[in-house]
């Protein structure tokens, strides 16, 4: 059985794909010998995340504005009518708010440089697909969905192996997963976990798969396997702040979606 597993993983590994853009890496994997499967946000920057990031940034401005003010009004004091010992404190004082204020500044350009980074679009010819054996190809074509965190695309390859399609909601909680991809840049990387359960966000409706199997960056947009080799979902995403709770999309939503490039 442990060889039988083996053989399915080296098999999977060969249909999985790194994703490079000039914002980041991601995975995908063939789903047919013509087309590649992976997250819209490995592509394009996901809204929820700039949305939080611009956030971020306007939220330390302002902070940054008010210790600007105090340091101000602190070089103000110093050169008002006050004892000397009182001086020497105060520029102490200063001498730290400025270092203070020096580092809070050069996080916020930071975090600014990439929002602005994450907002300008991703051209077509500046996404690369690596094989599983290292070689690099420039993405044919591509196509983002409206509706899910979804991208189908395609590279000038021959008759690649692809991913059979795992039966829908055919998963048993407890049973064992893989992830397959490239979380923070380290290529082929295989992780296993159970499979949790079926879930559906509140806010929109949408089902996911929850896995415990590790979903780090990088990861996203890879395939959840059983360990018939078969694929039942894109990993997509982890719950901030948690351990072992991840989610995949099901990949019947990637049929439904481009089913126009995905009949079987």
């Amino acid at each position: 059985m442990a060889q039988e597993v083996t053989d399915v993983i080296a098999k999977a590994r060969k249909s999985t794909v790194s994703i490079v853009t000039p914002k980041g890496s991601g995975s995908g994997f063939f789903i047919n010998p013509n087309y590649i499967i992976t997250n819209k946000h490995v592509i394009k920057s996901d809204q929820e995340e700039m949305d939080r990031l611009k956030n971020e940034v306007d939220s330390r401005q302002k902070l940054l504005d008010l210790e600007k003010k105090k340091l101000a009004d602190w070089k103000k004091k110093l050169k008002s009518n006050i004892d000397e010992n009182s001086k020497k404190q105060i520029k102490i004082l200063i001498g730290k708010m400025k270092g203070e204020i020096k580092d809070f500044e050069d996080k916020l350009n930071e975090l600014a440089a990439r929002y602005e980074a994450m907002r300008k679009p991703v051209a077509q010819s500046e996404i690369k697909v690596i094989m599983e054996d290292g070689s690099e190809h420039a993405c044919q074509y591509l196509k983002l969905s409206s509706n899910n965190d979804l991208a189908i695309l395609s590279v000038d390859v021959y008759d690649s192996p692809f991913l059979l399609r795992g039966e829908d909601r055919s998963l048993k909680q407890g049973q064992k997963v893989y992830t397959l991809g490239s979380p923070v840049g380290l290529r082929n990387t295989v992780t296993s976990g159970v499979f949790s359960g079926y879930r559906v966000r509140e806010d929109n409706g949408r089902k996911y798969l929850q896995t415990d199997a590790p979903i780090n960056p990088g990861n996203s947009g890879g395939p959840l396997i059983d360990e018939q080799g078969r694929v039942h979902g894109i990993n997509t995403m982890i719950l901030r702040n948690t351990e072992g709770i991840g989610f995949a999309i099901p990949i019947s939503a990637a049929f439904d979606e481009f089913s126009e490039l995905t009949a079987e």
